[in-house]
């Protein structure tokens, strides 16, 4: 009998609408991260959002291709990402489109935000795009590289 293999995607990210605020928990940053997360803040805005909250308590990060995206859909055109590795031979910048969303947002952190979230939260900081609300993580930017937001923090 043959078996069949089906590509399973896993849910990371799961939009509500609040009266008028859009929240969109993030759980893990992974491949199927931005999609999920486009269609869910384009979502909200047509369902009338007015403000946007992203939800990072205990999301311990993911891939740093994948927050990238979304950082990109939220903030202006200019520096997205800077990635500084020891050797500086390989270092990476990942810069935004002029595609922005224009709503006041805020970030959720808790003590188990981390890495990929933690830049996530910071760039949109830097951008002056959102506040961040919550306690600060205890575990910061954890990789072989050093991960900085537009501003150089993290």
């Amino acid at each position: 009998m043959p078996v069949t293999l089906n590509q399973y995607t896993s849910q990371t990210v799961f939009p509500k609408l609040i009266g008028n605020i859009g929240y969109v928990q993030i759980t893990e940053f992974n491949d199927a991260s931005t999609d999920q997360f486009t269609a869910a803040v384009d979502e909200l805005i047509n369902e009338g959002a007015a403000a946007l909250v992203f939800d990072l308590r205990g999301n311990g990060g993911g891939t740093l291709k994948s927050v990238y995206h979304m950082i990109d859909y939220l903030i202006p055109e200019g520096l997205a990402v800077k990635v500084e590795y020891k050797d500086e031979r390989n270092n990476e910048v990942y810069m935004s489109d002029s595609h922005e969303i224009t709503l006041p947002m805020a970030v959720l952190t808790d003590g188990r935000t981390a890495s990929a979230s933690e830049l996530f939260a910071q760039s949109l900081e830097d951008y002056e795009k959102a506040v961040t609300v919550g306690s600060k993580p205890t575990v910061r930017a954890l990789c072989s590289a050093r991960l900085r937001s537009a501003t150089g923090r993290l």
